[in-house]
């Protein structure tokens, strides 16, 4: 209640990464092997509940399984961990890993959180494919305090929406690996009430 939506300028999928030389080849695969040894999978994150210790954590209560979280500084140590061997998998954003996957990349997809196949990764399966109901990433949208005159926000909205269709930042956006994902201030509204919902009454559920 305390901001006022403008727009959303970003959604960064989740994907669960390995090492290329890691033994599974498929998610059915690392969750059929975390299943028969519990905890003893050792998955890199960015921080104790942060946003890609959640995404682990959503797949491990979805699939009944258990692995040991290891909490690093920030991203680029937690993939850093992942492609020293300090541990077996991680759950990073897609973006994170564009320049560590392909054919002579040190990481390999397992499985995105996604609706639909990554446009970069037509090979890689969603993990509403294999039977979880499961979309999750971070997204970055911008909000005024709550209070901003009306038209302070209009003008905003309307810079924004602008940039968010000008080509050259679409390509950049692009090359830069960067989700871009427009939502109306109505919808960025709506989509801040469902993740209020899932911080308070899922996101617990997770770490009892």
């Amino acid at each position: 209640d305390s901001v006022v939506p403008i727009v959303n300028h970003l959604f960064e999928p989740s994907v669960v990464v390995v090492k290329k030389d890691a033994p599974w080849n498929t998610i059915e695969e690392f969750i059929e092997y975390c299943k028969a040894n519990p905890g003893k999978v050792l998955c890199s994150t960015n921080g104790v509940k942060a946003s890609n210790h959640i995404g682990i954590q959503l797949l491990a209560k979805a699939a009944g399984f258990k692995v040991n979280c290891i909490p690093y500084g920030g991203t680029a140590d937690q993939l850093l961990a992942l492609r020293q061997g300090e541990v077996q998998v991680s759950v990073p954003k897609a973006g994170d890993v564009a320049s560590l996957i392909g054919e002579n990349g040190e990481l390999k997809v397992l499985a995105s959180y996604t609706d639909e196949r990554l446009e970069d990764m037509p090979n890689v399966p969603t993990l509403k494919e294999k039977g979880y109901k499961l979309v999750y990433g971070s997204a970055r949208a911008l909000v005024a305090p709550a209070g901003t005159p009306q038209e302070i926000i209009d003008f905003y909205v309307k810079a924004f929406t602008e940039t968010m269709k000008d080509a050259e930042n679409i390509e950049k956006s692009k090359n830069a690996g960067l989700s871009l994902s427009y939502m109306s201030p109505e919808v960025l509204g709506q989509f801040i009430d469902s993740e209020d919902d899932f911080v308070r009454n899922t996101l617990p559920t997770l770490f009892d």
